[in-house]
């Protein structure tokens, strides 16, 4: 019987990637909440009650991750296109060199790629070629796509031409929305660098002023700790919602 090949890309795909940052977290966490309280029952329980918020971030993190790089390998592909075909060659030929000549540039949208050309070698029309793939990959910017040449083919619309300017308005959305991310980021690393400092001051008075951290780890001292950990993790998560911004 044969044995099944390990494939290392299949396994860091979306689910694989949010189990590697779960266990990530929940590590750190753990370690990290225990040097704080030096309790590893309480740090479990930090750890449970933090990692819901966490998993939706980084769920949404990694979908939004997906989604830019599957929106500029798609404009990877239109320009290839539109290249193909301004110099003669069909879409079928046009999208077949694409997809063979290109496939290393294609490591998220190449599986669905490779299945939608197999629609356009059994004769199926452009507009619902594009339609599935759209439908596969659950991206707005081919959905958007797949409607326009649905509703242009049947109009005369010059498709390469198409391709060609909407990859050139894709270059410059881009640019844009880069500077704009840029200028935004900077609240979310401040609040970050705010709510690291008083964990190091922490960590680091218990390591050259321990007496002067031991009342914090009897009698009443504990619930102290407990509650500085508590406004921490509450700063974190309002500092994160406050300073998102959608554009």
């Amino acid at each position: 019987m044969k044995r099944k090949k390990f494939n290392l890309e299949k396994f860091f795909d979306f689910k694989g990637k949010l189990l590697l940052c779960v266990i990530f977290y929940v590590t750190i966490a753990v370690f990290v909440f225990n040097a704080i309280i030096e309790s590893w029952i309480i740090s479990f329980i930090f750890t449970a009650c933090t990692l819901p918020l966490f998993l939706k971030k980084i769920n949404n993190w990694l979908r939004e991750k997906r989604q830019v790089a599957i929106e500029k390998e798609f404009y990877i592909l239109l320009s290839q296109l539109s290249m193909a075909m301004s110099s003669g060659m069909s879409l079928e030929n046009a999208f077949k060199e694409a997809v063979i000549t290109g496939e290393k540039e294609y490591k998220t949208i190449k599986t669905d790629l490779k299945s939608v050309y197999r629609l356009l070698q059994n004769n199926y029309p452009p507009e619902y070629v594009f339609a599935v793939l759209a439908k596969k990959t659950d991206n707005q910017e081919i959905k958007t796509f797949a409607e326009i040449i649905s509703v242009g083919i049947p109009a005369g619309i010059n498709i390469a031409g198409l391709m060609r300017w909407l990859t050139s308005a894709y270059r410059m959305r881009t640019d844009t929305e880069g500077e704009i991310s840029r200028i935004l980021n900077a609240p979310k690393y401040n609040n970050r660098i705010i709510l690291i400092m008083p964990v190091l001051c922490i960590l680091l008075f218990k390591q050259i002023a321990p007496s002067y951290m031991e009342p914090l780890y009897t009698g009443y001292g504990r619930g102290i700790i407990i509650f500085v950990v508590f406004i921490i993790v509450l700063a974190w998560w309002l500092g994160e919602k406050i300073s998102k911004i959608d554009y």
